[in-house]
């Protein structure tokens, strides 16, 4: 990413916060018109185009709403009930690469004075009792990554409804959020960084392996392939490959691979990277490895990754949790993350 392009981030998240201060300092009620696009760069001393961001991002968060061209207006003020203690149903054998993300949404917690409450869960019926238990213990507020979207993940949504939970998806990666807002990286923007990285290296053929084994990634198959046209590369039956069909334990496979030009493997699962680390080197050592999610093993393992940026996150999920209106269409929130080049020592 380029330098410039950080700092006019940077620049939108602080305006962002600053105007939401407002909403939330009593300034404002519901029903009443808010900045425009050149008061907000006027009052703040910022350019038009990162007031124009920041006030989208309202916007898109369900603070402000457009009334036929005549202004912005707010919808809600963000001055929501206030959060005490949150719930994290945890399943460890399942979303081991969120392990950095709890220990950070910890640590805010506990700096904002509020109560955390993490519990290792494996199964539906064993998230079912712990969120009862929640319940009776007076929390309301759950953070949780959901399962493949199926019928036991039906019903986990209806608890939650039914027991009038405040409740964040992180990761929610099919994007069936359903009635609860959602935070997740930007995984379509890292897909980019990623592959024009690998561009930048000299590789022209990159193959993508897709882990999930209930319905693609949306984004990350849009980037791949907006990419391939951006550069004027071809795609085959090889360029996509899914863990149902992948054995890289075959060295078939990679021969195959490699005969059809191919130099490079970018993998949407880190985990799924770091399991083909542990096989012989003869296999790989013809291609560059890279990777969503920045994991231990993926750091030591020496590929390189887009990581998530968790304190970003865990505030935003905090932020979402004190402001949850179930009136309001919930957001899907994309986190920007950044290019992490891990060498082998």
């Amino acid at each position: 990413m380029d330098p410039r392009d950080l700092q006019e981030t940077g620049k939108v998240d602080r305006l962002e916060q600053q105007l939401l201060e407002e909403l939330r300092n009593g300034s404002y009620e519901e029903g009443m018109r808010f900045h425009s696009t050149r008061t907000a760069a006027r009052q703040y001393a910022v350019s038009p185009a990162t007031a124009y961001r920041a006030l989208a991002r309202l916007a898109k968060k369900g603070y402000l709403t457009s009334r036929n061209g005549r202004g912005l207006y707010v919808r809600r003020t963000g001055r929501g009930k206030p959060v005490m203690a949150i719930g994290v149903p945890f399943r460890l054998k399942y979303n081991p690469q969120v392990v950095d993300f709890f220990g950070t949404l910890a640590a805010a917690a506990g700096e904002k004075g509020i109560r955390y409450i993490q519990k290792e869960v494996e199964t539906p019926e064993d998230e079912n009792h712990f969120l009862e238990e929640l319940a009776a213990s007076g929390v309301d507020c759950v953070v949780r990554m959901p399962r493949a979207y199926d019928k036991h993940e039906e019903r986990i949504h209806r608890k939650l409804k039914d027991l009038n939970f405040r409740c964040v998806i992180i990761n929610d990666f099919w994007q069936n959020g359903l009635d609860f807002p959602s935070v997740r990286l930007d995984e379509e923007t890292g897909t980019m960084e990623l592959l024009d990285y690998l561009y930048d290296a000299g590789h022209r053929k990159v193959a993508l392996h897709q882990e999930s084994i209930y319905g693609i990634r949306p984004g990350i198959q849009t980037a791949f392939m907006r990419w391939h046209w951006k550069n004027g590369i071809l795609m085959d039956e090889l360029s996509v490959f899914y863990w149902t069909s992948f054995r890289p334990n075959s060295k078939a496979f990679f021969d195959r691979l490699h005969q059809a030009g191919y130099t490079a493997l970018l993998f949407s699962y880190g985990l799924n990277a770091w399991d083909i680390s542990k096989y012989p080197a003869r296999h790989l050592e013809r291609f560059e490895i890279v990777c969503l999610d920045n994991t231990a093993d993926v750091r030591r393992a020496g590929f390189t990754a887009y990581e998530t940026d968790d304190r970003k996150m865990a505030d935003t999920v905090i932020e979402q949790l004190q402001d949850f209106d179930p009136a309001v269409p919930p957001p899907k929130i994309l986190i920007p993350g950044r290019l992490r080049i891990n060498r082998k020592k």
